[in-house]
């Protein structure tokens, strides 16, 4: 063996030596149970209701591989790192345990005492990822990261797998109910989502294929449902306007609210801004994609609390799960509406509307 083959030979035998001290001893699992953890691998984007979706599908990928599955979103745009807002939600918001699905949800696994020192010891910030699952067997647990979302089995059952593993807070539980006993019980509802100023395609996201029609547009379209539905139903027809633009809100009351009884939720954050019949494929040198993006209430509004516009997003979802019938925007918005309630009658907007 030549002296170049040996020094090679040496270097792969002192590699090898290293992978397996840190297998071994270094990286050693302290827990009976493996786990899956999933963070906010798109912390500059929302991951909002793309985070609850991605908590059913690495709920599906735990079951199969007997792994106990953590919910760990301490990074993003609903974090809430402002002491001020913290101070304000302080029912809500632990800053001792600060990650946002828990605001909201039930936790997933990171109220468990191991789980929780292994995060605060940072423990859980370097795993292997979820693609490694049969080649890393000795380790804490594995990161479910984006490869591992676009490789996992997406052919599940979604409004199942939200009853199963998603589970609203009792404050927020309670919110929607007296929402819904003082303004919808008895009616037949008709929900609109109008999604502005939060959802644009972009130069590397199709984003669902989004588009924004014209605020007249929305109108016409739900005054057909409500005339057809006045003729089928024997109770009051009425119609829940929900959208991250206030000026929507405001021209749809005024539009169908002489003739027909139309509801808003009060107290809600929303954009000062149209996008009536505005389409862009935005990339970061758009002067007009920019002024939206500054204007949006998730990628804009600085001064807002993090923790107020991820509840907002959550309790119009839960409202509109409560309508008979759904025109909805394209996006995890809409289709979290559908995880609750998969029996309503779905109109996709994009797909109908011409």
């Amino acid at each position: 063996m030549s002296k170049t083959n040996k020094i090679i030979f040496s270097v792969i035998i002192i590699l090898v030596l290293i992978l397996i001290w840190y297998e071994l001893v270094y990286n050693k699992r302290p827990q009976k149970q493996q786990l899956l953890v999933l963070r906010n691998y798109n912390p500059e984007g929302g991951f909002h209701w793309m985070g609850v979706h991605n908590t059913i599908v690495a709920s599906n990928e735990a079951k199969k591989r007997n792994l106990k599955l953590v919910v760990l979103l301490d990074t993003g745009l609903y974090l809430e790192k402002n002491p001020k807002h913290q101070e304000e939600y302080q029912e809500f918001v632990d800053k001792d345990n600060n990650e946002w699905f828990s605001y909201y949800f039930e936790p997933v696994g990171i109220d468990d005492k191991e789980v929780n020192d292994l995060w605060k010891q940072g423990k859980l910030d370097k795993l292997p990822s979820y693609m490694w699952y049969s080649l890393r067997k000795n380790t804490i647990g594995y990161d479910f990261d984006r490869k591992s979302y676009d490789s996992a089995d997406k052919s599940i059952d979604f409004s199942k797998g939200f009853s199963e593993i998603i589970k609203l807070k009792p404050y927020l539980q309670e919110k929607v109910k007296s929402f819904y006993d003082k303004y919808l019980k008895d009616k037949f509802v008709i929900g609109i989502h109008a999604r502005g100023t939060d959802k644009f395609s972009s130069v590397d996201s199709h984003e669902n294929n989004p588009k924004h029609f014209t605020y007249q547009k929305y109108c016409d379209e739900v005054e057909k449902e409500i005339l057809l539905q006045q003729k089928l139903q024997d109770k009051p027809v009425m119609v829940l306007a929900c959208s991250d633009e206030q000026p929507f809100i405001d021209y749809i009351h005024k539009c169908l609210g002489e003739k027909y009884e139309i509801i808003s939720a009060e107290g809600i954050i929303r954009s000062n801004i149209s996008t009536s019949g505005v389409n862009l494929l935005c990339d970061d040198d758009h002067p007009e994609c920019e002024k939206y993006k500054n204007n949006s209430i998730h990628r804009g509004m600085f001064d807002q609390s993090n923790y107020k516009k991820g509840l907002d997003a959550i309790y119009e979802v839960c409202l509109l799960a409560k309508c008979d019938v759904f025109f909805a925007s394209r996006g995890n918005f809409s289709n979290a509406v559908n995880y609750i309630n998969p029996n309503n009658k779905k109109i996709d907007m994009v797909g109908v509307f011409k």
